[in-house]
């Protein structure tokens, strides 16, 4: 450098504006912030009269005496400005800003040059040209650096606070529980976030390359044309509504779709900004309750109509005793009929809500004698239990032998008259199965026989409440276990019930 700088007006010390450590206007979480100020210059003296001007609480000052000595400071920290002069040994000022302005982490770290009158003003046009953003001339007033400085520092601020309202808007927009996407006025995705692409099945790349048409159902596209465009002219400000999307493997998906459109400072429509939430498993849950309800409705009307129907005859004054007999055994077969069904309706109800469940280790022999004891086989039927008494699982003793008692049930109503009782120890659990020798299950209903009041294509005449399996499925899960089917061998049908194994 070719001198000292020097300071036109008082020091710093005597300056009233360096009294306060926050301006006017400034938050307290502003004021905590300190930003990275580079200051080089060859000569320690001028570094200090540096200091002395620019000391603030907000402000971290950094020294380098050389070129090579800043290049070293930018790539380790973040800086906000850096103060360079321009006249120093080895690497000058300009061919240090040269260096800065190709470093991809530091090129857009304005720059301000220190210039002396007579022997340095030539170079401001080559201080611009290597990536100067304003000169200052010495001796200069402390008053206009501190100016300068505030100015870029305040630009900073300014900056980051838009940076990290930038990233918080992403990472709002990446991590929204709901599907959100960016759309243009034409219709074609702009950004999606990952919720958008889990719930549609596409990839953010192949949605990107397609228009909203292209995965919304057909039957759809019209209503939703329509409020688009009445958004568009001003009629609506937003719009919702329920619809279809095609998923990227081809089933659809219902999506309950929420709409509306950003403008410009013009009042121009920029985009629209639209949110999806999943809503499939919401459908299909109605669909099931609407079906459940129509289901129960038409198997209580069968045992209460023939029910009805007995008893008026039943007044009847000239009926002989064997008939007055053979309609009270009609009229407790469907009142049984109807219990029986009213008790697995709220069996069914009570376990959709959770059942209760004590877990501890059970005799699986034990529980198989109560189970029998419950529901022993009926005239015709025999049941050989080959349970092993050393075999333990863990359960809940009444659950397990609700479990037993429909599996049993169901083997005598639809088995053959021979059914077995066994249990099984596996590696990693404990199996329980009821096998009977009937006609076994046909195979296109074998993934469907856990629905409620699903019923095989050949029962013919024997009825059921049609919710025996579900109840099955629903507290072996419940107790930690799984339910599955098998073919019997060489015939019928085999149902097994994994237990976790009590230590």
């Amino acid at each position: 450098m070719t001198g000292h700088l020097a300071l036109t007006t008082a020091t710093h010390s005597s300056d009233p504006s360096r009294a306060h450590t926050t301006r006017p206007g400034r938050t307290e979480g502003e004021s905590k912030h300190r930003y990275n100020i580079l200051l080089v210059d060859d000569r320690p003296e001028n570094l200090t009269a540096l200091e002395a001007v620019l000391e603030s609480p907000d402000r971290n000052l950094v020294r380098a005496t050389t070129g090579e000595q800043a290049l070293k400071h930018l790539l380790k920290a973040d800086f906000a400005l850096i103060l360079l002069d321009v006249q120093m040994p080895g690497l000058d000022g300009f061919e240090t800003a040269r260096v800065i302005k190709q470093l991809e982490k530091t090129r857009h770290v304005p720059i301000i040059f220190l210039t002396g009158v007579s022997t340095e003003k030539r170079h401001m046009f080559q201080g611009y040209s290597a990536g100067a953003v304003d000169y200052v001339v010495k001796p200069f007033d402390p008053a206009v650096l501190r100016s300068k400085v505030d100015v870029f520092i305040d630009l900073e601020r300014k900056s980051s606070a838009l940076k990290e309202s930038e990233e918080r808007f992403r990472s709002a927009f990446d991590h929204a529980p709901i599907g959100v996407a960016l759309v243009t006025t034409e219709g074609r995705w702009l950004s999606v976030n990952r919720s958008f692409c889990q719930i549609t099945g596409y990839r953010e790349d192949r949605l990107l390359s397609r228009d909203v048409r292209d995965i919304v159902h057909p039957d759809d596209a019209q209503r939703d044309r329509a409020f688009s465009q009445r958004m568009l002219a001003g009629e609506l400000r937003s719009y919702h509504l329920e619809r279809r999307y095609i998923h990227a493997d081809g089933h659809e998906v219902f999506v309950l779709e929420s709409v509306s459109l950003v403008h410009d400072a013009h009042g121009r429509p920029l985009h629209s900004i639209l949110q999806i939430a999943d809503i499939t498993e919401k459908r299909r849950l109605e669909g099931f309750k609407t079906q459940f309800i129509d289901n129960a409705a038409h198997e209580l009307r069968s045992p209460l109509t023939t029910i009805a129907g007995v008893a008026a005859m039943l007044t009847n004054e000239h009926l002989g005793r064997e008939e007055f007999e053979r309609l009270l055994e009609a009229l407790e077969r469907q009142s049984v009929r109807a219990r029986d069904l009213i008790n697995n309706l709220l069996d069914f109800s009570s376990l959709e809500r959770g059942p209760a469940i004590s877990l501890q280790s059970l005799g699986l022999s034990s529980a198989a004698e109560a189970a029998l004891r419950m529901e022993p086989p009926p005239a015709g039927a025999t049941v050989t239990s080959l349970v092993p008494d050393h075999l333990y699982g863990l359960a809940d003793p009444l659950r397990l032998q609700q479990i037993l008692v429909n599996l049993l049930a169901n083997a005598y109503r639809y088995g053959g008259g021979s059914i077995t009782l066994g249990a099984t120890d596996e590696p990693d659990r404990v199996v329980l199965s009821v096998e009977d020798d009937g006609p076994g299950i046909p195979e296109p209903f074998v993934s469907h026989m856990f629905d409620p009041f699903a019923r095989g294509p050949d029962v013919g005449d024997k009825v059921g409440s049609g919710l025996g399996l579900t109840i099955v499925r629903q507290l072996v899960e419940a107790l930690g276990g799984s339910v599955w089917y098998e073919p019997g061998v060489p015939s019928g049908a085999c149902f097994k019930v994994g237990l976790r194994r009590a230590s």
